[in-house]
């Protein structure tokens, strides 16, 4: 896997209209593309980059439902893809070289900054993309290909085909779940928009301490960096940070439970409890936290604290109250 980054951001596909994807890729600053590969106009194979060409396809690409665009130059890559997890759900996507990154440090970040706050993103990422696809990864046969250790990796029998063994990636502490469309994770840093704050609300963002930077960049915007350089993230007290934002926050339990209703399955003593309807203060979604006497995320038979927050349509906090259980 090459060194560099993957910058991957989240947004409504209402924003993915012709005049925003001009922009998008002729603002692209970062590398020259020498190569494009689009739905309609190269069929889904690599061609060579030619601008008139591809801008004057961008019409005819977003007409159907789904959008795959990208366009590429050696190591570098942006692409756009709505459709593929959700159909309402779009992912701009930049994987860079390190050389490129250590270059523009402040810049690609003041970009992602200013897309969330332009383009309404619900929310966003960057991490190393060697990382990215180890904690992601669950195919065995790549550790050995690659020399890689297996020392401290838990493996699990895949659901799908059960004479297999693969990596249980729910011990990795970078691992993905991806939620209709909508990433749920733990890196080096994160951005949460307004419409992220309907599945964790904004005040346990806001206020999580367990970081080397926590930011709130506009009123419905809040950036996380977990730890200071974006390469250390092997280093032992970087992965404690990666696991404790986890569990302070609820990453896994909000991910788990909305997997959980989506295959009607239910459990009687859940960390998080999130219920929809029509709610006294005039939310939709009601989710109730357990804690510990730490403040530490637990499953409610071991809580001796319940928060709970009521939501509105579109995350923002409407009443929310704390509850001793013991």
């Amino acid at each position: 896997m090459e060194s560099g980054i993957n910058i991957r951001i989240i947004f409504n596909g209402d924003r993915v209209t012709i005049k925003n994807v001009e922009s998008w890729f002729t603002q692209n600053s970062f590398f020259v593309p020498r190569e494009m590969r689009c739905k309609y106009l190269t069929k889904s194979n690599t061609r060579k980059f030619k601008y008139e060409q591809f801008f004057g396809n961008i019409k005819k690409e977003l007409d159907g439902e789904r959008v795959s665009i990208s366009v590429v130059n050696d190591k570098n890559e942006l692409s756009l893809n709505k459709g593929s997890h959700s159909d309402q759900i779009a992912w701009l996507t930049y994987r860079l070289t390190s050389e490129i990154y250590e270059e523009n440090k402040d810049k690609i970040v003041s970009y992602v900054d200013d897309f969330m706050k332009n383009f309404g993103g619900i929310t966003a990422r960057i991490c190393s993309l060697n990382d990215f696809f180890w904690q992601n990864n669950e195919n065995l046969l790549f550790y050995s290909s690659k020399g890689k250790s297996l020392e401290g990796i838990h493996t699990k029998r895949s659901p799908i085909f059960p004479d297999d063994i693969i990596v249980d990636i729910e011990f990795n502490p970078g691992h993905d779940h991806i939620i209709d469309g909508i990433c749920f994770t733990s890196c080096w840093t994160m951005w949460f928009g307004q419409e992220f704050f309907s599945y964790i609300p904004k005040s346990i963002l806001k206020n999580y301490e367990g970081c080397y930077e926590n930011k709130e960049i506009s009123e419905g915007l809040i950036r996380i960096m977990l730890y200071e350089n974006i390469w250390a993230y092997d280093e032992p007290d970087n992965r404690e940070r990666q696991l404790q934002f986890r569990r302070q926050v609820g990453i896994d339990e909000v991910a788990h439970s909305y997997l959980k209703q989506r295959d009607r399955r239910v459990t009687d003593n859940p960390a998080i409890e999130i219920n929809s309807g029509n709610f006294e203060h005039g939310g939709i979604r009601l989710l109730t936290y357990y804690y510990d006497a730490e403040e530490i995320l637990v499953e409610k038979s071991k809580a001796v604290v319940a928060k709970t927050y009521e939501l509105d349509e579109k995350g923002k906090t409407v009443w929310e109250t704390t509850k001793n259980l013991k």
